[in-house]
């Protein structure tokens, strides 16, 4: 864990008027260090009208920390967000988490990549100290048999963003402080070509799950443009950006019969799985496009391997076909596909869905893994698709679905150098493996 101890934080509090700090662990000791306060402006308290405001500044610790009180809590590793909620404002603080891997291990002369996953979140009230002391975090309601675990503290008193706690804290939300981990490896470099500044970080709003939560900061930035007041709010780390997803690490042996051991080894394969936070869903009760163009169970999957001297990534893509469509049923294999909207109606969405991957990967290569012929008694029992009706999005089996999405695909007409169809019937291919 040595290589976050300088991206640590402290956690200030101080009561009159009510703040909560972050001050990094090294800017203790260092004469011009600076924290973090975030407060509710007094001006601003009207929920009636929806007006409540963030106040963020960046203070001096030798002029300024002596008006906070420290909070008895380790120190954390970042602000994932804040929320208004139930009449009140939260800030969310990651206090835990688990190393996963490190992408630059390999590579000894490019700065520490770290990623981890989320463990443990803490929310603490930005009007209220209830929350600030141990024996009121989410601990088990050993006094209320009927409470589950974590629902309430030993004193009877609910965290009401308990539930949002124990959401980011499932296992498969991971953060980097060292890098933008929303976005691929081709996109960093991009990025990092074309920004003014190399410490202003521009995540992906596709994959960064918590960007609402953190849009206060985000505007706090773009006021601050240019100064060198968000110099110091970006360099410090304050906020985490949350991908959703799954981070793999594979260290491969120099030789035959060698050992792989980390910084060791010839070669690492890294796996980066980002779940895009557009059209969120269960499967089967979230399919098909928005009119934003976003598509359901939509991730982006990167494979990244290093060696000492050499990094190369591999992206794809996948995700529910880009059409309004359904997918009803209790049992899985009798779940009946219906298209919901006419190719006229769908059109505009699916442009929008392949224009943001155009803009993003420049050429895209569409596989389509859906049944190419029905079969009786296959999601509705129709055996020859009429044209015409799949053009009115009427289809009701998995052939129809590909074949409207098929003219979704022509009906845009671009040239196959940007956008190519290939179709490959994945059930067919399999039968009885």
């Amino acid at each position: 864990m040595s290589t976050l101890d300088g991206k640590r934080f402290f956690v200030y509090v101080s009561y009159r008027p009510r703040a909560v700090a972050l001050v990094p662990v090294n800017a203790l000791s260092n004469s011009a260090g600076t924290f973090l306060s975030v407060r509710i402006r007094q001006d601003s308290r009207s929920y009636s009208e929806g007006e409540v405001k963030v106040e963020i500044t960046i203070e001096r610790v030798s002029t300024h920390l002596q008006f906070y009180s420290p909070l008895d809590i380790d120190a954390v590793y970042g602000c994932a967000g804040i929320i208004d909620y139930q009449n009140d404002t939260y800030i969310f603080l990651v206090t835990r988490c688990q190393y996963v891997c490190n992408f630059s291990e390999l590579n000894k002369g490019q700065p520490s990549k770290p990623v981890f996953r989320v463990v443990q979140v803490t929310a603490l009230s930005l009007t209220d100290s209830i929350f600030d002391s141990q024996a009121y975090r989410r601990m088990p309601g050993a006094m209320y048999d009927e409470v589950a675990q974590g629902d309430m503290d030993i004193y009877g008193i609910t965290n009401p963003c308990t539930q949002m706690t124990s959401f980011l804290e499932n296992g498969a939300f991971f953060f980097s402080p060292a890098f933008d981990i929303t976005r691929n490896l081709q996109s960093q470099q991009l990025r990092s070509i074309v920004a003014d500044d190399p410490h202003i970080c521009d995540p992906d709003i596709k994959f960064q799950w918590n960007s609402t939560m953190l849009q206060v900061f985000t505007d706090y930035c773009m006021h601050m443009c240019g100064t060198s007041t968000r110099q110091q709010f970006e360099s410090a780390d304050y906020t985490v950006s949350l991908i959703q997803g799954a981070v793999e690490s594979i260290y491969l042996p120099q030789g035959v019969g060698a050992q792989s051991n980390g910084s060791n080894s010839g070669a690492a394969c890294f796996l980066i799985s980002r779940s895009s936070s557009m059209r969120s869903g269960m499967r089967f009760l979230t399919r098909g496009v928005d009119d934003e163009g976003g598509v359901a169970n939509e991730v982006e999957t990167e494979v990244i391997l290093v060696t000492p001297s050499l990094t190369m990534s591999h992206v794809q893509v996948r995700g529910s076909v880009p059409v309004f469509w359904t997918q009803e049923g209790l049992q899985i294999g009798s779940h009946k596909v219906r298209i919901t909207r006419s190719a006229k109606a769908t059109l505009p969405a699916t442009k929008r869905h392949f224009s943001d991957l155009l803009s993003r990967y420049r050429r895209v290569n569409v596989i389509s893994l859906l049944k190419q012929h029905s079969v009786p008694g296959d999601y509705g029992g129709v055996e020859a698709a009429d044209p015409g009706m799949i053009a009115h999005g009427v289809g009701t089996s998995e052939a129809d679905l590909g074949r409207f999405y098929k003219v979704m695909i022509d009906s845009m007409g671009l040239p196959k150098s940007l956008i190519s169809f290939d179709e490959f019937d994945y059930n067919y291919e399999v039968r009885g493996g």
